[in-house]
C-alpha cells in the first residue's frame, strides 16, 4: 500500500510506563541497529529499506508544552510508518495504550502493528497481555468490536523467542525484509566482530610480552634496590595476566598465547640467571 505521507518517525512505540525498562531497551536496541548498505534502497512491500532505523518515537513525554495530547498524539501516529506494541498485563490495561493502538489501525495501518509480548499469557483472563484494540478488529466507524482477531506476535519471553530474536524479528519487520536473511547477516557481523577482536587481542598481547622483556629490562638498568624492582616486575606480570585474559575471551589460539608468555618467562629467567634474584621475580 503506498502511503501519501512523510513518515517523521519509523515506528511509534506504544507501552505502558510501568514497562519503561522494556521500552527503554528495546528503543536503544533499534535505533543502534546498523542496516548493511546493500541492504539500502531494496523495494518491500513496507517500501525502499531505510538507511537508518532512528527515528523511533518512544515517550509521550517529548512532547511539547502547551499542545493537546490528544493533538499531539494524532499527529505522531500520523507520521509513524509502523507501531510496536510492548504487549503484558500492564498494557492490556492501559487505555493510553489501548487507544494509541486503536487510532492507528483507524488511519488503515493495521497490518503494520508489530506486536512484541514481554509478559503474561495471550487468552489468559488473569494474565492476558493483549489490549483490547489488538485483540479484536475496528467497526466501520473507528471503534473497538467483537470480532476476534489473532495478533502475530514476536515474543520476548524467556520461553518465547528470547530478546535476541524478538529484536531480530522486529528489525525484520520495520525494514521489510525476510526475518531468515537478518538472521544470516547477524551471524557473518559476529563472525566478523570476532575475528576482528581475535586479531586485536593477538597484537595485544605480542605488544604486551614485548614491552614486559623491554620494560623489566628498562627498570633493572635504571633501578637498582630489590623493593623497586619487586614493583616493577608486579607491573609487568600483571599487564600479561590481563592480556592472557583478553586473548582468551576474544579467540586467539591457546598455542599462540603460550608461544608469548613462554617469550615473556624467558625474559624473567634472564634476569634471575643475571643476578637479579628476588622472591616476587621467582
Amino acid at each position: 500500500m503506498t502511503d501519501p505521507v512523510t513518515f517523521n518517525y519509523r515506528a511509534f512505540l506504544s507501552y505502558s510506563h510501568r514497562d519503561t525498562a522494556w521500552a527503554k531497551w528495546l528503543h536503544a536496541a533499534l535505533e543502534g541497529y546498523r542496516v548493511d548498505k546493500d541492504l539500502v534502497g531494496r523495494a518491500t512491500p513496507a517500501g525502499p529499506v531505510p538507511k537508518t532505523l532512528r527515528p523511533i518515537f518512544r515517550d509521550r513525554e517529548d512532547f511539547s508544552a502547551g499542545h493537546s495530547l490528544t493533538e499531539q498524539t494524532d499527529a505522531t501516529l500520523v507520521s509513524s510508518q509502523f507501531m510496536i506494541v510492548l504487549c503484558s498485563p500492564n498494557a492490556a490495561r492501559s487505555q493510553y495504550v489501548n487507544e494509541e493502538i486503536r487510532r492507528f489501525k483507524a488511519l488503515g495501518r493495521g497490518d503494520r502493528v508489530i506486536p512484541l509480548i514481554i509478559a503474561g499469557e495471550p487468552g489468559d483472563p488473569n494474565e492476558e497481555c493483549f489490549p483490547p484494540a489488538l485483540r479484536f478488529k475496528l467497526n466501520s466507524d473507528g471503534t473497538v468490536g467483537d470480532v476476534p482477531e489473532e495478533p502475530i506476535a514476536a515474543d520476548a519471553r524467556s520461553q518465547g523467542d528470547g530478546k535476541d530474536i524478538a529484536r531480530i524479528k522486529l528489525i525484520a519487520g520495520l525494514l521489510g525484509v525476510r526475518f531468515d536473511e537478518i538472521v544470516r547477516r547477524a551471524e557473518r557481523a559476529r563472525k566478523r566482530r570476532n575475528r576482528f577482536w581475535a586479531a586485536l587481542a593477538g597484537g595485544i598481547l605480542f605488544l604486551a610480552v614485548t614491552a614486559t622483556g623491554s620494560a623489566v629490562y628498562a627498570y633493572t638498568k635504571l633501578i637498582e634496590s630489590e623493593e623497586n624492582l619487586d614493583h616493577a616486575v608486579e607491573f609487568a606480570y600483571g599487564f600479561v595476566t590481563e592480556a592472557a585474559g583478553e586473548a582468551d575471551r576474544y579467540g586467539v589460539s591457546v598455542e599462540t598465547t603460550a608461544k608469548l608468555l613462554r617469550r615473556a618467562e624467558g625474559a624473567l629467567d634472564s634476569l634471575i640467571r643475571a643476578g637479579r634474584d628476588t622472591a616476587q621475580l621467582r
